[in-house]
């Protein structure tokens, strides 16, 4: 149940997740359910949501499953850095900070530390406690 890529999600279909059973969907009546299109739920599929496909190519996707599945893969994209990381805009990745300076963030709220990636040179900060 890997996630591929990064993924967004609307909110409204995020809300209509626990409509889902335990049941077999079709793309189309899983579109139907959560508010969105048959080719978007496609494209779930191509990036590694649960499913299946019988002898005549059909997509079928277990309703709990695919649910389940949005909810990790909104909680990998929640926390993408681990400790001594910042997210880069450019590079679109986790990347360890390069020669880190800790200051004062926005009105004094929270601590920042910035840096440098060290693969473009962009700036790069990420807000810590």
């Amino acid at each position: 149940m890997g996630i591929e890529g990064r993924t967004q999600f609307g909110r409204t279909m995020i809300t209509k997740l626990d409509r889902l059973l335990w049941m077999r969907y079709t793309t189309a009546e899983l579109a139907d359910e959560l508010g969105i299109t048959g080719q978007t739920v496609r494209n779930y599929c191509k990036r590694g949501a649960p499913h299946e496909r019988d002898a005549s190519g059909r997509i079928w996707v277990v309703g709990t499953e695919f649910a389940e599945w949005v909810r990790e893969a909104k909680e990998q994209a929640r926390r993408p850095c681990g400790p001594g990381q910042a997210f880069c805009l450019r590079c679109q990745a986790a990347v360890d900070i390069v020669d880190p300076v800790e200051g004062p963030g926005l009105e004094g709220r929270v601590t920042v530390v910035t840096g440098t990636c060290p693969i473009c040179g962009a700036r790069v900060c990420i807000g810590v406690g």
